[in-house]
């Protein structure tokens, strides 16, 4: 994996707005092998909310420009191997998946060190045919030092193709070890 940050990145041009489709979502499954492993407890409640709201109220402030430009569009949710998949947007110009975070840590750890993130997005690249990835990050607090300044960051990762295979498999294969699939 490398990762590189965006120079001069904007905030991103395209959202959800999308119901949740019921069944086995991949969030489900890393979420799961996140709290087996390191006793990492899903968020508080409600604290996702802000993520939508990124996603949400940015997306349609830019959507227009997106949507002329036609560099960025949302797949539907669709369903791989039993586990429904919903990727925030692919930059069609750029052959990029497009993922988009809130978050309330800090920006001075890097953004690889959030597994549940990166596992994500291998999954997204994965099951779209894609080894990069716009990973688009809002950070509530900056980070933490200088009066909490909200920040803003681009970065940019790039994935091989064995990789995305093997986290594929072990997301399947946690599945089935739980009897969900």
């Amino acid at each position: 994996m490398d990762i590189t940050l965006i120079p001069g990145d904007v905030f991103p041009t395209q959202g959800s707005g999308l119901p949740r489709a019921s069944g086995l979502h991949v969030s489900d499954i890393y979420s799961d092998i996140d709290r087996t492993l390191n006793g990492n407890p899903d968020h508080w409640e409600n604290a996702a909310e802000p993520g939508f709201l990124w996603e949400d109220v940015f997306s349609r402030a830019w959507m227009d420009r997106a949507v002329a430009r036609g560099t960025i569009f949302r797949p539907e949710p669709e369903r791989i191997d039993g586990v429904w998949v919903s990727p925030d947007g692919v930059n069609l110009s750029e052959m990029r998946l497009e993922e988009y975070k809130f978050t309330w840590k800090s920006s001075s750890r890097p953004p690889e060190d959030n597994w549940r993130w990166v596992t994500q997005m291998k999954a997204y690249c994965y099951v779209l045919g894609l080894t990069e990835a716009n990973l688009r990050v809002f950070y509530a607090n900056g980070d933490y030092r200088q009066n909490r300044k909200p920040l803003y960051q681009g970065y940019r990762f790039t994935f091989r193709e064995d990789e995305l295979k093997e986290n594929w498999i072990m997301l399947i294969n946690h599945a089935k070890s739980r009897g969900w699939l």
